[in-house]
C-alpha cells in the first residue's frame, strides 16, 4: 500500500486489510509441507505398485492423472 492511500484510509481500515492479508498468509503456509510430501509420497506408491503389479501400475497411473484434470475443470463454478 502506498503511502498516499494511507493518508485517504482511516487506520481501522488498515488494520482490518491487514489483519485480512496476514489470515491468507497464514493459511498458505499450512499448505508448504505439503509441495515436498505429496510428491514424495507419489513417488514411494508409484514404486511399491510396480514391485506388486509390473507393468499394469502404468495403465492404473494413467487412469489416475487424466481423471484428475477432467474433474477440475469440470467442477469449476461458472
Amino acid at each position: 500500500m502506498r503511502t498516499s492511500q494511507l493518508k485517504s484510509n482511516d487506520m481501522g481500515q488498515v488494520t482490518s486489510m491487514l489483519a485480512i492479508d496476514v489470515g491468507r498468509f497464514d493459511q498458505c503456509l499450512k499448505f508448504i509441507p505439503q509441495l515436498v510430501i505429496v510428491p514424495v509420497q507419489s513417488l514411494i506408491y508409484t514404486y511399491l505398485l510396480w514391485t506388486t503389479l509390473g507393468v499394469k501400475t502404468v495403465a492404473g497411473l494413467s487412469v489416475v492423472y487424466f481423471i484428475v484434470p477432467l474433474q477440475c475443470t469440470t467442477l469449476k463454478a461458472p
